[in-house]
Protein backbone atom coordinates (compact mmCIF):
# COMPACT_ATOMS: atom_id res chain seq x y z
CA UNK A 1 0.00 0.00 0.00
CA UNK A 2 1.22 2.98 -0.46
CA UNK A 3 1.45 6.07 1.75
CA UNK A 4 -1.60 8.03 -0.69
CA UNK A 5 -3.74 5.26 -0.18
CA UNK A 6 -2.54 4.87 3.28
CA UNK A 7 -3.88 8.41 3.81
CA UNK A 8 -6.74 8.40 2.02
CA UNK A 9 -8.08 5.25 5.04
CA UNK A 10 -11.08 6.57 6.45
CA UNK A 11 -13.48 4.45 8.97
CA UNK A 12 -16.54 3.74 6.54
CA UNK A 13 -19.02 0.28 7.96
CA UNK A 14 -20.34 -0.74 4.66
CA UNK A 15 -21.40 -4.62 3.96
CA UNK A 16 -18.53 -6.97 3.55
CA UNK A 17 -18.78 -10.79 2.24
CA UNK A 18 -15.89 -12.90 2.72
CA UNK A 19 -15.19 -16.45 0.57
CA UNK A 20 -12.44 -18.61 1.35
CA UNK A 21 -10.98 -22.13 3.53
CA UNK A 22 -10.37 -21.82 7.14
CA UNK A 23 -6.93 -23.03 8.62
CA UNK A 24 -8.57 -26.88 8.95
CA UNK A 25 -9.75 -26.38 4.83
CA UNK A 26 -13.19 -25.51 5.53
CA UNK A 27 -15.15 -23.63 2.57
CA UNK A 28 -16.72 -20.40 4.39
CA UNK A 29 -18.87 -17.63 4.04
CA UNK A 30 -19.26 -14.75 6.04
CA UNK A 31 -21.46 -11.41 6.36
CA UNK A 32 -19.68 -8.50 8.20
CA UNK A 33 -18.90 -4.49 7.89
CA UNK A 34 -15.76 -2.94 6.89
CA UNK A 35 -14.06 -0.73 10.06
CA UNK A 36 -12.19 1.06 7.68
CA UNK A 37 -11.41 1.36 4.25
CA UNK A 38 -9.28 3.06 1.25
CA UNK A 39 -8.29 2.46 -2.28
CA UNK A 40 -5.65 -0.35 -1.19
CA UNK A 41 -7.07 -2.14 1.12
CA UNK A 42 -9.96 -2.79 3.97
CA UNK A 43 -10.03 -4.02 7.53
CA UNK A 44 -13.05 -5.75 9.00
CA UNK A 45 -13.37 -8.12 11.97
CA UNK A 46 -13.79 -11.86 11.50
CA UNK A 47 -14.66 -14.54 14.03
CA UNK A 48 -11.85 -16.81 12.76
CA UNK A 49 -8.17 -16.18 12.88
CA UNK A 50 -6.18 -16.02 9.50
CA UNK A 51 -2.22 -16.30 8.89
CA UNK A 52 -0.46 -13.10 7.29
CA UNK A 53 -0.53 -13.63 3.58
CA UNK A 54 -3.69 -15.46 3.62
CA UNK A 55 -5.66 -14.96 0.60
CA UNK A 56 -9.67 -14.65 0.55
CA UNK A 57 -12.24 -13.68 -1.82
CA UNK A 58 -13.97 -10.17 -1.23
CA UNK A 59 -17.56 -8.32 -1.99
CA UNK A 60 -18.03 -4.90 -0.77
CA UNK A 61 -21.19 -3.23 -1.48
CA UNK A 62 -20.90 0.38 -2.07
CA UNK A 63 -24.24 2.41 -1.81
CA UNK A 64 -26.91 2.35 -3.42
CA UNK A 65 -26.50 -1.42 -4.33
CA UNK A 66 -22.70 -1.66 -6.57
CA UNK A 67 -20.74 -4.18 -5.81
CA UNK A 68 -17.15 -4.44 -5.91
CA UNK A 69 -15.51 -7.90 -6.36
CA UNK A 70 -11.74 -8.56 -5.29
CA UNK A 71 -9.41 -11.09 -3.83
CA UNK A 72 -7.39 -9.50 -0.41
CA UNK A 73 -4.77 -10.26 1.01
CA UNK A 74 -4.33 -10.72 5.21
CA UNK A 75 -1.63 -8.28 5.89
CA UNK A 76 -2.14 -8.71 9.71
CA UNK A 77 -4.17 -10.51 12.07
CA UNK A 78 -4.51 -9.91 15.72
CA UNK A 79 -6.95 -10.41 18.27
CA UNK A 80 -10.14 -7.65 18.24
CA UNK A 81 -9.59 -5.26 20.93
CA UNK A 82 -12.85 -4.30 20.85
CA UNK A 83 -14.22 -8.39 22.28
CA UNK A 84 -14.65 -11.82 20.17
CA UNK A 85 -13.25 -12.36 17.05
CA UNK A 86 -10.24 -10.87 15.15
CA UNK A 87 -9.47 -7.79 13.52
CA UNK A 88 -7.78 -8.03 10.02
CA UNK A 89 -6.29 -5.68 8.10
CA UNK A 90 -5.99 -6.33 4.40
CA UNK A 91 -4.71 -4.87 0.62
CA UNK A 92 -6.48 -5.71 -2.27
CA UNK A 93 -4.52 -8.04 -4.59
CA UNK A 94 -6.40 -7.78 -7.99
CA UNK A 95 -8.92 -4.95 -7.86
CA UNK A 96 -9.67 -3.55 -11.26
CA UNK A 97 -8.98 0.04 -12.17
CA UNK A 98 -12.87 1.06 -12.53
CA UNK A 99 -13.80 -0.45 -9.14
CA UNK A 100 -10.56 0.98 -7.71
CA UNK A 101 -11.80 4.18 -9.19
CA UNK A 102 -15.53 3.51 -7.81
CA UNK A 103 -14.24 3.16 -4.50
CA UNK A 104 -12.31 5.86 -4.21
CA UNK A 105 -14.80 8.34 -5.28
CA UNK A 106 -17.10 7.16 -2.66
CA UNK A 107 -14.65 7.52 0.08
CA UNK A 108 -13.60 11.16 -1.12
CA UNK A 109 -18.25 11.91 -1.45
CA UNK A 110 -18.19 10.66 2.14
CA UNK A 111 -15.17 12.66 3.31
CA UNK A 112 -16.85 15.49 1.70
CA UNK A 113 -20.38 14.85 3.50
CA UNK A 114 -19.07 14.55 6.88
CA UNK A 115 -16.98 18.23 6.53
CA UNK A 116 -20.22 19.66 5.32
CA UNK A 117 -21.86 18.06 8.57
CA UNK A 118 -18.74 18.87 10.87
CA UNK A 119 -19.33 22.93 9.20
CA UNK A 120 -22.70 22.96 9.98
CA UNK A 121 -22.80 22.05 12.98
CA UNK A 122 -20.02 24.31 14.11
CA UNK A 123 -21.70 27.40 12.47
Amino acid sequence: MTMVEREKRMGLHLPVEVRGEDAGGVRFTEYTRSVNISGGGVSFTSPREFKDGDRLALKIILPPFTPIQTVIKIIRSSPNPQGQGFALATEFIDLNADDQERLIRHILRTQAERLRARRSQVG
